[in-house]
């Protein structure tokens, strides 16, 4: 089992490869042409996913259970981090220096993050400092403390409803010494009841002397409180910390942390947004009464099987016999989905939950608002490796089929007849389902009343497999799944087009048209429609408003499509052309017209990294679709003839960049004042509590 220094001195080896890549590969101008097909760092020979990994290629984390394993104990200094850097750079360039700045900051920032725990831990118990005066400097240590008053924002956001108020805390102009009996931020305080959760992280950091031993660090905070009136406070301020390293003799055996400590506090903001109720609540108890039946639901089978197959030595075992010890494609290739459906047409909407590990879940709403499991009585109890799920009258007879995304098994078409679902997949369908879908989206392209899909696919393995493997080499797993023409194909588009970081080559997406009678062929336009990258989501709109859909595809580590429906003459790529011009890991995107003005706009999920945006901000003349990468997601406006970017990090730009790890974000008017809001999920998984790392990417 990895100890927190072994992820730690992991991640450090992994973030020199990274920086490392970025300073060699990124460096070079933005080029309008195809993407360069080699890299400096990259093998020349490159091996088939599972075979062994070349000296130059991404960091293995370290095998759970090795003995040898040699970590370093304590912290990762400097000079460890540049011992790490000789092992990739065969001579001292003035990269190297860059590089060893980077991961020596990098480094500290990972010790520094466990530190910000007592301050919030304080916050939460209503006493600010507390617990956390372990973490300042003995003496002269300064802070800036929280204006008494609340100022109303009179230029807060416009909106049809009064449901918010926002407010600012001032700062005090003028530092305070740090005593005793301090006791910071009451202002605030003062007003709450409690917090539901309270979050330090840090965003950016620096050293501010040569000899490395002054740190400052910009930190962002982030709460729920409830306030003492009753209300709700969500509360968000940007803060300068300043660190100091401590004399060698003050520092523990026991805790490493002790050789640094905090000198300074300066919040540079405080922003308040109050609303009279939360928008949403958790009603699951109510709505599925049956605690057997609530507790299958809350399980996490993908919890349960990290901590059996991953984190105690195990392979994790795939379909065909295939193994793998990192755990990382079992994690990436199965995405739990929800579809909503009325399945009984009764007039209410049932769930029904696919699942990466289990048998898929319907549940079927009943008059009295609960949920009752009945899956197995539709023939709808399918054993997991299911991605996502569409519920539409394919054969137009009034009753829902399934069109069942799958990734490491064939997807699945399931025709409803007489109440039970029977698969048609082979008989119905004039070519092999895919395997590797990562979604499925509906429409009638063509406008002849039938209803067809679109299967978005994504070739899975961990990242550094992915990067590295030779999809060209046809002893490579993905050829498995594909036709022989399909495989052809994608070994020619790797030799010719792939980038490992910006433009990566994967399966083809499938479209299929509905014949009738519920019966699909492949599209006699696929070719352009088939992208051959990593696609995530497809999503259709009459963008143009001249009567047909057209397609936008999300793709990662590659540039998104956006493929325009000009009826009889097909599908034509009009990205660059209307705009379309920023890179980004896409995970998702969704229609809507937010500024009403009777156009479509799109919204892109994407990421936004803390760690990419300060490395990437400190390599010159790097490429910049490789800088776009952590710059989170992108609102396109549309005028009606081309797209524009309005989103951003900073004013004046529309602040909907910034959310996190992001998939599939949506469009939604939650509060019914005639504008468009976005809902944002973020994150990857949560890791069982006895693993996790205090990495904050």
């Amino acid at each position: 089992m990895w100890t927190k220094h072994q992820y730690l001195h992991w991640h450090l080896r992994r973030l020199t490869w990274l920086t490392t890549a970025l300073l060699y590969v990124g460096c070079a101008p933005a080029s309008t042409e195809n993407p360069p097909t080699t890299q400096a760092l990259e093998n020349t020979q490159r091996a088939p996913a599972g075979t062994a990994a070349a000296p130059n290629s991404e960091p293995v984390p370290p095998d759970t259970n090795t003995a040898q394993q040699a970590i370093p104990s304590g912290t990762i200094d400097a000079s460890a981090a540049a011992s790490t850097v000789a092992a990739f750079e065969p001579t001292r360039s003035p990269a190297t220096n860059i590089v060893r700045r980077l991961v020596a900051r990098e480094e500290l920032i990972l010790q520094l993050t466990p530190q910000l725990e007592p301050l919030t831990r304080d916050l939460l118990n209503l006493h600010f400092p507390l617990e956390s005066r372990s973490q300042f400097q003995s003496s002269g240590v300064s802070w800036w403390d929280l204006a008494s008053d609340w100022q109303t924002i009179d230029d807060a956001p416009a909106t049809s409803t009064s449901a918010w108020t926002y407010y600012s805390i001032n700062v005090t102009d003028a530092p305070q010494p740090l005593a005793d009996d301090t006791r910071m931020w009451q202002s605030l305080l003062r007003e709450l009841d409690y917090f539901e959760h309270a979050k330090f992280a840090i965003v950016s950091g620096d050293f501010r002397d040569d000899a490395w031993e002054t740190f400052r660090t910009r930190v962002s905070f982030t709460a729920l409180a409830r306030r003492k009136s009753g209300t709700w406070l969500d509360v968000h301020a940007d803060l300068d910390f300043e660190w100091q390293k401590q004399p060698a003799a003050s520092t523990t055996n026991t805790d490493k942390s002790t050789s640094w400590r905090i000198t300074a506090i300066r919040p540079l903001n405080l922003q308040l947004v109050e609303s009279a109720a939360r928008m949403f609540e958790e009603v699951l108890p109510q709505l599925v009464p049956d605690p057997t039946l609530r507790n299958r639901l809350r399980e996490s089978q993908h919890w349960i099987y990290a901590t059996r197959h991953y984190y105690p030595k195990r392979l994790a075992r795939l379909p065909g016999e295939m193994t793998d010890a990192r755990f990382f494609p079992i994690s990436t290739a199965y995405h739990p989905a929800l579809a909503v459906v009325d399945i009984n047409a009764d007039g209410w909407d049932d769930l029904y939950i696919v699942d990466r590990w289990g048998k898929n879940m319907l549940l079927r709403s009943q008059a009295n608002g609960t949920f009752e499991e009945c899956t197995a009585e539709y023939g709808l109890d399918i054993d997991g490796r299911s991605n996502a799920a569409v519920f539409a009258d394919f054969d137009n007879d009034g009753d829902p089929d399934l069109i069942l995304a799958r990734s490491l098994e064939r997807s699945m078409y399931l025709v409803n007849e007489n109440g039970k679902f029977v698969d048609r997949s082979t008989s119905h369908i004039a070519f092999p389902l895919p395997f590797e879908v990562s979604s499925v989206s509906v429409t009638d392209y063509n406008g002849d009343g039938l209803l067809d899909v679109y299967f978005a696919t994504y070739h899975q393995d961990d990242i550094s497999r992915r990067i590295d493997a030779d999809l060209s080499h046809p002893e490579h797993r993905i050829h498995k799944t594909l036709t022989a023409a399909h495989s052809a194909e994608l070994k020619r588009r790797f030799r010719a087009e792939a980038h490992s970081y910006i433009n990566q080559v994967g399966p083809p997406n499938i479209l299929l048209t509905n014949v009738g009678g519920g019966r699909f062929e492949l599209a006699p336009n696929n070719g352009e429609l088939a992208v051959w990258r990593n696609s995530f989501q497809a999503s259709w709109n009459d963008f143009d408003q001249d009567g047909d859909a057209d397609l936008y595809v999300a793709n990662d580590f590659a540039p998104d499509n956006l493929l325009r429906n000009d009826g009889a003459d097909g599908f034509h790529d009009v990205t660059t052309e209307l705009g379309f011009d920023h890179l980004g890991f896409a995970m998702g995107a969704t229609w809507g017209d937010y500024d009403n003005d009777g156009q479509f706009d799109l919204y892109v999920s994407n990421m936004f990294s803390k760690a990419g945006q300060r490395i990437t901000t400190q390599v010159e003349n790097l490429d910049p679709r490789i800088a776009q990468l952590a710059d989170g997601n992108y609102l396109y406006r549309y005028d009606g003839n081309k797209f524009s970017l309005v989103s951003g990090l900073a004013p004046p730009a529309l602040q909907v960049a910034r959310t996190g790890w992001s998939w599939g974000a949506q469009f939604l008017d939650a509060n019914n004042d005639g504008f468009l809001d976005l809902f944002v999920p973020n994150g990857y998984y949560s890791v069982p509590s006895e693993f996790e790392t205090e990495v904050d990417l």
